[in-house]
């Protein structure tokens, strides 16, 4: 079976999940349901991390963001992101520079994500600002890269 018929099968037996449990206590009658949750919840951080709303920004919406119950999406983001907090403006000025399309990807992951960046905030890695950029974009182009993804890559044989 090649890469296409697998990643096809995986995806129908998950698409047809009944009443599921993620990791942090969050149940689901159906993966459908879970599906418009997380794309409303996307829509919902998406407009409070835009340049245009980024001066309003509280630290709660950031904490929500980090919880599977308020982003859907991941588990754990606060395990380390909580620590983030402790200097919320940097957060910001992070997020800004993350939306700054005028600098390559590579470059502006490296200045968040690296310690010795310089829009790095301890507390803040790869999990996060890809979350964070996966979030902001209307257009589909970032992915989110964490450890879920990596195995899943590393399982199927197509890790960069």
């Amino acid at each position: 079976m090649n890469l296409e018929e697998r990643l096809k099968r995986l995806y129908n037996n998950f698409f047809n999940l009944g009443y599921f449990n993620v990791d942090e206590g969050e149940w689901f009658p159906d993966v459908a349901t879970w599906i418009e949750e997380r794309r409303k919840a996307k829509e919902r951080f998406r407009k409070l991390f835009l340049l245009e709303n980024l001066e309003y920004l509280e630290e709660e919406d950031f904490k929500k963001f980090l919880f599977f119950k308020y982003n859907y999406a991941w588990t754990k983001l606060y395990r380390t992101g909580l620590q983030a907090l402790n200097d919320f403006e940097r957060v910001k000025e992070a997020i800004r520079f993350l939306q700054n399309e005028d600098i390559d990807i590579i470059t502006r992951i490296r200045e968040v994500v690296d310690i010795n960046g310089r829009y790095h905030v301890r507390g803040i890695g790869r999990n996060i600002a890809t979350g964070i950029l996966h979030i902001i974009d209307d257009k589909d182009r970032y992915g989110v890269w964490n450890n879920v993804v990596e195995r899943a890559l590393r399982k199927l044989n197509v890790f960069p």
